[in-house]
């Protein structure tokens, strides 16, 4: 579980990642459900933020799941990352821009991890 919060007002943050999908399942620390309880999470590879908004991701590690939700494809480890896909916010040049960015490890078991 991830929460990702947007503390800028001037401008609309996209967040995205490439290889590991987000299933979003809350928005201003509240479930995504309906009227009637049911759960209602949406599974993206972004997410677009304004200002002091904040959404509960769960960073899914399977590639392919079955019916029954197992997982049958696991996602290869490795590492990840989480970035803002505006280029020109990317390159921390003269103007001292800087884009969002983090990054993610996927292990294959929690003793594994060596990056």
């Amino acid at each position: 579980m991830l929460r990702l919060s947007d503390l800028d007002v001037t401008e609309y943050q996209t967040l995205a990642s490439l290889g590991i999908s987000m299933q979003l399942v809350g928005f201003q620390a509240k479930l995504l459900r309906d009227q009637a309880g049911n759960n209602l999470p949406i599974v993206s590879n972004s997410v677009t933020l304004g200002g002091g908004e904040s959404v509960d991701v769960i960073l899914d590690s399977c590639l392919v799941r079955a019916a029954d939700m197992s997982c049958t494809t696991p996602l290869a480890p490795g590492i990840y990352f989480l970035y803002t896909p505006n280029l020109d916010h990317l390159s921390n040049d003269a103007e001292n821009f800087g884009g969002l960015m983090t990054e993610v490890q996927v292990c294959a078991s929690a003793s594994s991890c060596t990056f």
